[in-house]
Formats: C-alpha cells, sequence, structure tokens
C-alpha cells in the first residue's frame, strides 16, 4: 500500500534450517540470542527516538519520530516524512492514523500481539514483545534461520555486536542486528531480495530508555478532525485494478493483464506458509 508497507512485499518465505554443528562461533552466536532475549524480556517499557529508511532502486524514503512501547501490548509511534502516520495501541484497539488524506483505520487487537502488529519496518518494536523472531517477516520461526555473530562496529563509546540472521526462499532476507552492550537492539539493516530485485530497509533506534514510567493515558488515541479511512469515498471500490505482476509459488510470473485477456474474474487472496 503506497509502496511504504512491509505488509505484501513476500507472499511467501521459506527458510531452511542451519547445520546443527556446535562450534564455538555457533556457542557464541547461541550465548548473544540468549542475552539479547533476556534483555528484551526483562524490559517492562521501552522509549526512544526513531529513524527508518527504505532504499528501493532509484527511490528513497526517510520517517523520523519517536516510539513508546508498555507490555502487552501498548503501542504509540508517531511518525514524520512522507506517508507520515501515528500507531496507536491501547490494548483492545489498533489505531493508525495517515497524513495522507488525514484519515485513519480501526482493528482490533489481536491475541498474540507480537506476531500480528509490524510497524513498517522498525524491528525492535516487534523484538520488544518477542524476541524470538528476529526476522521481518512475522511467520517465519527462529528454528528456520540460520544466526552468526559476524563481528562488531565501534560507535563513538558504544561498541555494538553485529548479529546477521538470513532466510531462504521466494523472498529471502538478510537482517543485521547491532546489539548494544545492554542486549537491545539499537540498529537493523535488512536486505530482502526476490526475483533478482531487491530492497534495503534499515531502522536506527537513539535515545532509548528501558523502565520509564508510562500510563494508559500515553496509549490514547483522538481522531480530532481525521475522517475513517473509506476505500469508497477515495473512489477504489469499483475502479479498475492497476495491473501487477507477482513470483508464482514454484516458477515463473503472473501478470493481472494476462489474466483479464482471458476475461477471467479475479479473486486475490493473500496467504502464508507457516
Amino acid at each position: 500500500m503506497r509502496g511504504i508497507l512491509l505488509t505484501g512485499i513476500c507472499a511467501l518465505l521459506v527458510g531452511t534450517v542451519g547445520a546443527t554443528a556446535r562450534s564455538e562461533p555457533a556457542v557464541e552466536t547461541e550465548a548473544l540470542l540468549q542475552e539479547l532475549k533476556r534483555a528484551y524480556l526483562a524490559a517492562e517499557t521501552l522509549t526512544a527516538d526513531v529513524e527508518l529508511l527504505r532504499r528501493d532502486g532509484k527511490t528513497e524514503t526517510r520517517l523520523r519520530g519517536s516510539v513508546s512501547l508498555k507490555k502487552p501490548n501498548l503501542v504509540r509511534v508517531e511518525l514524520t516524512g512522507p506517508f507520515g502516520r501515528k500507531i496507536v495501541s491501547d490494548g483492545r484497539s489498533l489505531w493508525t492514523w495517515l497524513s495522507e488524506g488525514n484519515t485513519y483505520r480501526k482493528a482490533e487487537v489481536r491475541p498474540f500481539f507480537a506476531e500480528n502488529f509490524g510497524v513498517l519496518w522498525a524491528k525492535p518494536i516487534s523484538l520488544f514483545f518477542n524476541p524470538d523472531n528476529l526476522v521481518l517477516n512475522p511467520l517465519v520461526r527462529r528454528e528456520n534461520t540460520q544466526s552468526r555473530l559476524v563481528g562488531t562496529e565501534q560507535k563513538g563509546a558504544v561498541l555494538y555486536r553485529i548479529l546477521e540472521v538470513t532466510t531462504s526462499g521466494v523472498c529471502a532476507e538478510k537482517i543485521r542486528h547491532f546489539i548494544a552492550p545492554d542486549g537491545l537492539v539499537r540498529r537493523t539493516e535488512a536486505e530482502l531480495t526476490s526475483q533478482g530485485e531487491s530492497i534495503h530497509l534499515e531502522a536506527v533506534f537513539t535515545n532509548l530508555r528501558v523502565g520509564v514510567p508510562l500510563s494508559e493515558e500515553n496509549f490514547t488515541f483522538a481522531p480530532g478532525t481525521a475522517a475513517p479511512d473509506d476505500p469508497g469515498k477515495r473512489g477504489l471500490v469499483g475502479s479498475r485494478a492497476s495491473d501487477f505482476t507477482l513470483p508464482l509459488v514454484s516458477t515463473g510470473r503472473i501478470a493481472l493483464q494476462d489474466v483479464r485477456a482471458k476475461n477471467r474474474a479475479v479473486l486475490l487472496s493473500f496467504w502464508f506458509y507457516r
């Protein structure tokens, strides 16, 4: 949607299980994974400033803003820039306000919050709720990924450890987590590749703090002058869908215009393999 949401980038992502050999690097990687998990499980609240970058060919998009998180399912994200938005969960409803058109959407907060909630590609947000999922696709299990400690990076006085996680399939993913000494991720860099095309995504968290007192009032949403998002009012219902091409599960691609040429009705169904 509007080329900015990660949802829909991959229709299917199937990982492969890594080797079982427990070499010394594997032991170090597992120790880092456990350290990261403990750090996020211990954090009851988290606040930070955030900057998101998406680079697709020659197109680059940046969003800046702030996040406030509280377990088990309270979220407030405010982003400015192209496709600016506010995303707020009060524990019962998930609100998304879009600056373009000054509209908002309301959805029910679903039970498995960490896997059903996504804020663009700001992976450190979902790590706060579910540190077991280290890739952008929320449906990929940890055992279907390959993780390794690939080095360190010095930024000022802080030494970050770099954890690289990869998957393979129709949409291959490589994401690097830059982990601070406190075990929390401050930056992620991801590369999604499908059919020879790639998208680069970054999320940077600064001024990160955990344990800050946050009341439920921090997670309320007031529509104000915004109107409910209504596709019918935007002229989408009944209009001609734009042409698109998607990869098939096996090999090859399928284009909407090819199906239209046969005068067939088209039902587009989004599904995932788990």
